[in-house]
């Protein structure tokens, strides 16, 4: 097989002129008629073979009329299903949702979460008010809210709350009052039963300013007697101190025990050793929190003393409390400034007969925290309104981490302890 390369002649040569096509031109046809009476519409091109027919179309007696879009078929059955795509049947298996028991079919659960409402009575700037009076009532373990009779608390409507303990300290002279010592042996010394097992436990004090938390925590010491039972005015804190030596020494034949304290403050989410040597507010004395792969989120840097006495507890207490940051508001005249954290780690072990025995080891913190504030109501400005903000952003942090951990049940979320200083130390 050869090839050559001979040129070919051009079809259409650059000096020729292209010559006309002999070809009909294309014709479009349109009949509105036909021998048997049939409209139709036929598009012909070049004497071929029609390439597309429509549907037929209304016959119509002017000639030259555009067709019109075809009828609508009558027949029903282009408007439905037909039978044999009605009935699907699957083998695939239904999944079985599981169903969620209330709060009847569960009947009673055990928590690892108490919670406790205590009513305090009016501070004399309430009593002064004509328009302030009391719209709590206390019925056994459920708080009523009574609503007053103008639009913006709905026109009487009460609603009711329950809890786990309910306390009514208004009146002194109530059948039902509630005092420091009540307060404590309801919700403190369960704590004290479970810190003495190795568990974690952890008590705070959550409402508005001048709600009367740093009171049912920490109380007023009114005298110097070690004796707890002399000053009924004591919070929370000193008695669980108190009851947790009384405790160590009860059983000091059978176990060893050590307690080591350390106390600190949140402030403007930063952190100040309170039983630091050094003035706390100084911006050396920062503290930073790190993460302990036992023991979780600590502060490495934070002064931890070591006590063998309620006396010498209470001595680190004192002092712990006058550097405190406490300033005067539209509220309150000695209101909390920041988030104090009372921490206790008890250590006990068994005195074994020539070997070792079992240690446990409990975190115990005793918080108190700073009230949530309405900048309208308390006037603050200034170094007052800096507080106020970080007190209300570190509180609605705990909001949300205590709201996810209810609902941890239902779905599984990532609950946010890293977002706030406050929610960060309190995870473990």
């Amino acid at each position: 097989m050869s090839c050559r390369n001979t040129p070919r002649t051009p079809k259409n040569p650059p000096n020729a002129s292209t010559p006309k096509s002999t070809k009909p031109p294309k014709r479009c046809d349109v009949s509105n008629g036909s021998s048997t009476g049939k409209p139709n519409t036929t598009f012909t091109n070049d004497g071929r073979s029609p390439r597309k027919r429509v549907h037929p179309v209304t016959p119509s007696r002017d000639t030259f009329q555009t067709p019109t879009a075809p009828q609508k078929r009558e027949n029903p059955q282009y408007y439905f299903t037909p039978d044999c795509f009605m009935d699907v049947s699957l083998n695939a298996t239904p999944k079985v949702l599981k169903k969620t028991p209330n709060v009847k079919e569960r009947g009673a659960e055990e928590s690892n979460l108490t919670v406790a409402v205590r009513v305090r009575p009016m501070n004399p700037r309430e009593l002064i008010m004509p328009a302030v009076q009391s719209i709590i009532e206390v019925n056994g373990n459920e708080v009523t809210v009574l609503a007053g009779k103008t639009a913006d608390n709905s026109a009487g409507i009460t609603r009711g709350f329950n809890y786990d303990h309910t306390f009514w300290s208004c009146n002194s002279e109530h059948e039902n009052y509630a005092d420091q010592k009540v307060i404590f042996d309801k919700i403190g010394a369960p704590l004290v039963d479970r810190a003495f097992e190795g568990y974690n436990v952890c008590l705070f004090a959550y409402g508005q300013t001048s709600s009367g938390k740093s009171y049912s925590m920490m109380g007023i010491d009114t005298d110097n007697s070690i004796a707890i039972g002399v000053n009924s005015e004591l919070g929370i804190i000193p008695r669980f101190c108190h009851e947790l030596f009384r405790r160590i020494e009860d059983m000091k034949d059978t176990t060893l025990a050590q307690v080591e304290v350390s106390y600190f403050e949140i402030y403007n989410e930063k952190i100040h050793d309170l039983l630091s040597v050094t003035t706390c507010h100084n911006t050396k004395n920062v503290l930073k929190v790190r993460e302990h792969h036992i023991y979780g989120p600590h502060v490495p840097d934070l002064s931890a003393h070591p006590v063998d006495s309620y006396t010498a507890l209470k001595n680190w207490m004192i002092l712990g409390n006058s550097q405190r940051a406490t300033a005067t508001t539209g509220m309150n005249d000695k209101s909390s400034r920041s988030h104090s954290i009372f921490t206790i780690v008890l250590k006990l072990c068994d005195r074994g007969t020539g070997t070792a025995g079992q240690t446990r080891r409990s975190k115990i913190s005793l918080v108190d925290l700073a009230g949530s504030e309405r900048m309208s109501h308390t006037a603050d400005n200034g170094e007052r309104l800096k507080e106020g903000i970080s007190i209300n952003r570190s509180l609605l942090a705990l909001g949300k981490v205590i709201k996810t951990l209810g609902n941890a049940g239902e779905n599984q979320k990532h609950v946010p302890y890293r977002d706030s200083v406050l929610t960060w130390l309190l995870k473990c």
